[in-house]
């Protein structure tokens, strides 16, 4: 079972590259008329490489956008705990300490997520304090 979900997810990952393969970064593979294959670039192409902080780059601004990320990190992998809890518990087939082992799971997914937000909101408040809101 383990192993059927591990592959469905590593062709879900990698379908991007499975779809068009030809081209990579603006840069496409052609053919020649003898039948082998040549790269081509585009040499005027420009790469941006956005600023992930945004405009301001102090101190603060970078820890919010880490727990920005965290707390978006963490609801994806509540999601997906949630998720494979249920499925343990679907395919216990009656087996007490297999739906056990799922209901824990789900329950310390949630206990982790809680603890997630609860540290967001005391970094919220000490952040509100500080600032004399």
């Amino acid at each position: 079972m383990s192993k059927k979900i591990f592959t469905i997810f590593l062709l879900l990952l990698l379908a991007p590259l499975l779809i068009n393969p030809l081209e990579v970064n603006g840069d496409t593979i052609q053919k020649t008329a003898g039948g082998t294959d040549i790269l081509t670039r585009d040499a005027n192409r420009t790469y941006d490489l956005p600023n992930p902080l945004g405009t301001g780059t102090d101190i603060t601004k970078l820890f919010a956008r880490i727990g920005e990320f965290l707390l978006w990190l963490g609801t994806a992998m509540l999601t997906l705990m949630i998720i494979w809890g249920a499925l343990q518990i679907l395919t216990a087939a009656g087996n007490e300490e297999q739906i056990s082992k799922g209901r824990r799971t789900i329950t310390w997914a949630i206990v982790g997520y809680l603890l997630l937000l609860v540290a967001a909101g005391i970094n919220l408040i000490i952040k509100n304090v500080l600032s004399g809101k």
